[in-house]
């Protein structure tokens, strides 16, 4: 793909906010997702890489999950969703239930917390996470 071109599309779909991209403030809720081990991300050699390169963002100072201090060379992509009306009310994430998952940047030990709802502690972007087995 021509260059040019390739910085066009980025650029066009970076800026797009609804179902691509979606920001989170500080208060938010979000599950961190079950079962992503074997996910591989487009475009990106690692789900971190992934999300710098969809957002065009640089990686917090602070993790989202945690609210401690974040460094970029320890920051993980970590899979979230977002809670449905009743999940919200019980703070428990329904299983089987499908939606469309998306990645921000988080401390590991924050990743591997499965089916947690966490109150976002920072202002961050989410960009849909598209893996390699979903084409």
């Amino acid at each position: 793909m021509d260059e040019k071109l390739y910085n066009i599309a980025m650029n066009a779909l970076r800026g797009r906010r609804g179902f691509l991209r979606k920001h989170l403030d500080v208060g938010d809720n979000v599950f961190n997702a079950s079962e992503t081990a074997d996910e591989k991300p487009v475009a990106a050699d690692s789900w971190i890489d992934y999300w710098k390169k969809m957002t065009g963002n640089e990686i917090p100072n602070i993790c989202p999950f945690c609210g401690l201090p974040l460094n970029a060379d320890e920051a993980e992509g970590c899979h979230i969703v977002f809670p449905k009306s009743v999940e919200h009310l019980l703070g428990v994430m329904q299983k089987g239930v499908i939606r469309p998952k998306y990645i921000i940047p988080g401390h590991h030990n924050c990743n591997c917390q499965f089916g947690k709802l966490f109150d976002v502690k920072c202002s961050v972007d989410a960009y849909i996470a598209v893996s390699k087995k979903d084409k």
